[in-house]
């Protein structure tokens, strides 16, 4: 689902064995399904380690936020889901959450 004022682009590459969802533009309310539908997909791979770039996310609100948890949360104990930090915006919805306490982020 993508609209002209809210652009999402989620491109899937194979990178160092991982599976690499690399989101960019706004990850709101509108665009969340796109995520959570590539996340399905994902998941449904053999993928042994799936990672959701958000570097080129220039916008995030709570939908998207929602969406990482619910499929983060997914895989309690060894985590398949790892997200990066991401851009300043999304980092400062990360830290105003508290999310950077539990969700399962790539180590730098």
């Amino acid at each position: 689902m993508q609209c002209a004022a809210t652009p999402l682009r989620i491109e899937t590459v194979e990178r160092g064995g991982s599976l690499v969802l690399v989101v960019e533009g706004e990850l709101d309310i509108a665009t969340s399904p796109a995520l959570d539908e590539a996340l399905v997909r994902a998941r449904a791979t053999n993928a042994p380690r799936i990672v959701v770039q958000l570097d080129g996310v220039s916008f995030i609100d709570s939908t998207g936020l929602h969406v990482l948890i619910k499929h983060t949360g997914a895989t309690v104990g060894h985590a398949r889901i790892h997200l990066t930090k991401g851009s300043p915006q999304t980092q400062r919805l990360f830290e105003l959450s508290g999310a950077f306490d539990y969700l399962p982020f790539v180590v730098d």
